[in-house]
């Protein structure tokens, strides 16, 4: 019984060095950037910093969130309540390591400083702004209307990104507007700009305006779920996406990661590996979902490279 458990202690041991190994030899060849995530506070940056390390991703771009997105219930919101709060703690992480963190201020459109904020977050800074209005549960002024084109002149003056989710089925006519008016501004359409489920419409998108991008996080862990399935059947449709549009697209998760107690470490690292496994891999188990198998689309590395990290390295001048 001794030997047994001492084998058996050895073996968990040599898995742990092996596993250790083969992180260090994936950041090593593959640098990871998730460029969009947001925290309820800065209490979980620690949590956060272990997770990035086992999961191999070198750097994390944290966006600020309003208070009712991270006890969202439904229905129309159109508010940014304690987002200024939010944003401090990102702040605060960014002081601890600028090498693992970095961050977006967020603006509310309707908020009569809303010039002098993205102002103020870029020279304190930022490396740009994210706006929630695109989503039809906030969307209150048109993306083209006089007052958010002024913020988004603001932000491209001040040579910023813009992060901003929009619901194509919604608004995409003044989504449109807003990109030709705004041909300098990069624009990043977080979770494949809403349209996973409708590629022909992101391909016409995509192929119009070379100023959008956008990153491969779907939000809550059920559109995860849902996400990693879309993809899952129709992996030659989207491993052509990649290719296509492979200098424009960003990896990023964008959980929100909270004190949660569903959200433990050990979740989010398995949350984390499946959104890298999902273009990794010709198909895996998942490990965030037990019992679900996944198609992967396996790109090649060169896109890899450029999806994990190179893109990201160029627009922001790294």
């Amino acid at each position: 019984m001794k030997n047994q458990k001492h084998a058996l202690a050895l073996y968990a041991l040599a898995a742990v060095a092996f596993l250790v190994v083969g992180i260090f030899y994936f950041r090593e060849n593959q640098k990871i950037i998730d460029i969009h995530e947001s925290v309820e506070n800065f209490d979980q940056i620690d949590k956060l910093d272990k997770v990035m390390f086992w999961t191999g991703i070198d750097k994390m771009i944290l966006a600020a969130i309003p208070d009712e997105m991270l006890h969202y219930t439904g229905g129309p919101i159109a508010t940014y309540t304690k987002v200024d709060e939010n944003e401090d703690a990102l702040k605060e992480a960014v002081e601890l390591d600028s090498s693992r963190f970095a961050y977006f201020c967020t603006v509310d459109p309707n908020d009569f400083n809303a010039l002098e904020k993205v102002e103020t977050c870029m020279k304190e800074g930022a490396l740009g702004v994210k706006i929630y209005d695109g989503y039809k549960n906030y969307h209150v002024l048109a993306l083209d209307n006089q007052t958010m084109l002024k913020i988004f002149a603001k932000i491209s003056e001040n040579n910023g990104i813009l992060l901003m989710p929009v619901s194509t089925s919604n608004f995409r006519r003044e989504f449109e507007n807003m990109l030709g008016l705004n041909p300098t501004l990069p624009v990043i359409c977080s979770h494949y700009c809403l349209s996973s489920k409708n590629l022909a419409v992101l391909t016409d998108l995509m192929s119009a305006y070379t100023n959008l991008y956008i990153d491969t996080s779907f939000g809550h862990i059920d559109y995860a779920r849902e996400g990693f399935d879309t993809i899952s059947g129709n992996t030659e449709e989207f491993r052509k996406f990649f290719n296509d549009f492979q200098d424009r697209i960003f990896f990023a998760t964008d959980n929100v990661v909270t004190g949660f107690e569903s959200k433990d470490r050990d979740w989010l690292i398995a949350l984390y590996r499946d959104y890298i496994s999902i273009l990794t891999e010709s198909e895996f188990d998942s490990r965030s979902n037990p019992g679900a198998k996944y198609m992967g689309l396996k790109l090649s590395k060169a896109v890899l490279a450029k999806v994990f990290s190179e893109n990201w390295n160029k627009l922001t001048a790294q």
